[in-house]
């Protein structure tokens, strides 16, 4: 059992399942609380979904980078912006505690992998513009028949996927170039491409 999770207080998306089939994905919705009761709630979440699948590896994407917090200086404009704000990052950072420390308590084992390496592996390209690259791992989903809301439910598949290669590279689906290449297409021809790709929601969304 292989859980990949997109962790974000605003809506952390949990794809799950055994290696061969195909992953379920739920959205963990905490858009409009305070960033306590939201990192509460997934450790709760976990721990109830636990009870009934237990991970043999749970992968989670290294949201932190620190180059997205960097402020754009204009010397030019004499301006300083920055790109996330510094709340965003201490949410974030609490959401991420929360995951960890439930990981420990629980003795489950946990891989930390960059957005940069998810996207080479499942699109075949590390270096996609974060627009690009939501729209594309959509598609790209779309492309395996594996159902999903939302691009937060999408980028959790493809943790899956990767945790998927690592504990059982024989069973995981293959990715082809020629699919890599069907989804860039699909993306660049349309700005909405993945849009009609995602199913209608469901009662797999759990707000919190």
């Amino acid at each position: 059992m292989i859980y990949g999770i997109d962790i974000s207080k605003a809506r952390t998306g949990l794809a799950v399942g055994r290696a061969g089939e195909t992953p379920k994905t739920v959205s963990i919705v905490g858009a409009k609380l305070d960033v306590e009761i939201v990192a509460v709630k997934l450790f709760c979440y976990l721990r109830d979904r636990v009870k009934l699948d237990r991970p043999d590896l749970l992968v989670w994407e290294a949201g932190l980078n620190p180059a997205a917090f960097t402020p754009e200086v204009n010397f030019e404009e004499k301006t300083v912006r920055n790109k996330r704000g510094i709340q965003s990052m201490l949410d974030l950072v609490e959401m991420i505690s929360a995951v960890k420390l439930f990981c420990n308590l629980a003795s489950i084992e946990t891989r930390r992998v960059y957005p940069s390496t998810i996207r080479k592996e499942f699109l075949g390209n590390g270096r996609l513009h974060r627009d690009v690259a939501k729209k594309s791992v959509v598609a790209m989903c779309g492309l395996l028949n594996w159902p999903v809301n939302n691009d937060d439910e999408a980028d959790a598949a493809s943790l899956w996927h990767y945790g998927v290669c690592l504990k059982a590279p024989r069973l995981a689906k293959p990715i082809l170039p020629s699919m890599h290449a069907r989804v860039a297409t699909m993306v660049a021809g349309s700005g909405s491409a993945s849009s009609g790709l995602l199913r209608a929601p469901i009662d797999d969304e759990v707000p919190l």
